[in-house]
């Protein structure tokens, strides 16, 4: 089974919902929630691979954990996979969910990784020029990165800007490394 496919199709399916019960922005605020709760946590991911537990149990424990928390269709669309015996794809369609909605939306995520704080200018004028190259609303998310020593790294839909020190190092090391000559 191609696992992209089948999570594409739960997305899709969870999108169409959410849009047409008007709550797509909450379940996108609410599915990254329930990613990092699955991710997070090493028992809850271990509970949900393992096919002995019974599904029912599985839906208690996830009711259990989730049911304050997430809108109650991501909570029956979670609830559906897992009867459908799809819980290995939970994180990979909301996953999925998250990028056709900020497609739909008109949004692009940014990410940006420092070793240290970035100042709200920088920030700004980062988020600025992204908007205006891509004409889309920028999502930021920061990672803390101490090995980067210096500058930053920004990653937007797939565009890789790396203006770190490391980085910068090693692209001197790699142009150093081709330029020897073998006597």
């Amino acid at each position: 089974m191609n696992t992209g496919r089948i999570s594409v199709r739960y997305a899709k399916a969870l999108y169409e919902l959410a849009s047409e019960k008007k709550s797509a922005k909450e379940i996108y605020d609410h599915s990254l929630v329930v990613s990092n709760i699955i991710e997070s946590s090493s028992d809850l991911y271990q509970i949900l691979h393992n096919p002995v537990i019974l599904v029912s149990e599985k839906e208690k424990i996830l009711n259990n954990i989730l049911a304050s928390k997430v809108n109650p269709i991501l909570g029956s669309f979670i609830t559906l996979m897992v009867k459908k015996r799809r819980e290995s794809y939970i994180i990979n369609a909301l996953l999925v969910y998250r990028k056709i909605f900020r497609e739909k939306a008109g949004m692009v995520k940014v990410v940006i990784e420092t070793p240290a704080e970035l100042s709200d200018e920088t920030k700004n004028s980062i988020l600025a020029f992204v908007k205006m190259k891509f004409n889309k609303t920028p999502e930021l998310e920061l990672k803390k990165t101490p090995e980067l020593i210096g500058g930053f790294i920004v990653e937007v839909e797939g565009l890789l800007i790396d203006l770190s020190v490391s980085g910068q190092l090693a692209t001197i090391k790699k142009a150093l490394i081709q330029n020897q000559r073998v006597l």
